[in-house]
């Protein structure tokens, strides 16, 4: 007991404890400073040169011209959104246990192990440790999807109640009115066919079904690949089978009676409108579904909008413009 009294009280261990305590002191320091380097949120997201010219390169590529200042702001706006879901993704660990993320490393991982006939649990680990998750493109796609997928969701269910539906319904109901339809019969004269002799071999028949019935057509004119009648089509409709031209002028005929000629790609068409509807408004109960998933829509995405603001706030974020002396500071 002398000898450890005598030990307490000599300098040396004073020393001693004083350096251990300020090697611990510092080990703790350094290691909080590592989890905090860690954490995607101490790390400023910022929009590099290189990343501001890649994004502006691939718009040029898709629409040949080079987007306006607002569009590059609406880009630059969307390349931050993907980053901050994605980093977002990772402070809550959706990468663990992801099948298509564990699938995707193994799968790369057979391309650089040693021993590729490892099982997959084993290429998983070796993935991990090599760092082949890291800013790879699929796995933030899949991340920024997953979190884009929560975020939806941050304030409970979005599925509208009767009510609510009823209300939504009763404001945008027109987006649901039935379109004007028609229900005809044509008969078709081929230009490929007819030639110069087209117009007035159509003007001639026209003459002959004048006074005759819807029937009188079935006998007649050129074989046409997509049938001689049609029952309640739209304008929209017809476009996609005949073209525009066609589609407007039909949509202008009085019922009964051949009339026409009538020019579509194809050739010349006299046609006899047997039933013609005009538009009408939709009940909600006919449209129901339709309407429910489009609120639900709107409304996960105002919930992700308020959602993408609150995590921005956490994150400092930089855009540096090639043409940019200084980094701008995105809001």
């Amino acid at each position: 007991m002398r000898r450890l009294g005598r030990l307490l009280r000599t300098p040396a261990f004073h020393f001693a404890l004083v350096g251990l305590a300020l090697f611990v002191a510092d080990r703790w320091w350094t290691l909080r400073e590592e989890a905090a380097l860690r954490d995607p949120r101490n790390r400023p997201i910022v929009i590099d040169e290189s990343r501001v010219a890649r994004i502006r390169r691939d718009f040029q590529r898709r629409y040949g011209s080079a987007p306006s200042p607002a569009e590059e702001v609406a880009l630059l706006d969307q390349e931050i959104d993907e980053e901050v879901l994605y980093r977002e993704a990772l402070v809550r660990g959706l990468e663990n246990a992801d099948r298509s993320i564990q699938w995707w490393l193994i799968k790369k991982m057979r391309f650089v192990a040693e021993d590729p006939d490892l099982n997959e649990e084993e290429l998983y680990r070796q993935a991990k440790e090599l760092g082949l998750d890291d800013d790879d493109v699929v796995i933030r796609r899949i991340l920024a999807q997953k979190m884009r997928l929560v975020a939806e969701l941050a304030e409970g269910s979005v599925d509208p109640d009767p009510d609510e539906l009823a209300a939504y319904f009763e404001e945008h109901g027109e987006d649901w009115r039935r379109p004007a339809r028609v229900s005809l019969r044509h008969v078709f004269l081929s230009r490929d066919r007819r030639g110069d002799a087209l117009t007035d071999d159509a003007t001639a028949l026209l003459a002959e079904l004048a006074s005759q019935g819807p029937e009188a057509g079935e006998l007649v004119g050129d074989p046409f690949p997509l049938g001689r009648t049609h029952r309640s089509r739209s304008q929209e409709q017809l476009a996609k089978l005949f073209g525009p031209g066609f589609a407007s002028a039909v949509m202008d005929l009085e019922p009964g009676g051949w009339r026409g000629p009538v020019p579509s790609a194809y050739g010349e068409h006299l046609v006899y409108v047997e039933e013609a509807l005009p538009s009408e408004p939709a009940q909600l109960e006919s449209v129901h579904n339709q309407v429910s998933r489009r609120l639900a829509a709107e409304k996960r995405a105002a919930v992700l909008a308020r959602e993408l603001s609150r995590m921005r706030g956490q994150y400092e974020i930089r855009i540096e413009r090639p043409e940019d002396g200084d980094p701008a500071r995105a809001s």
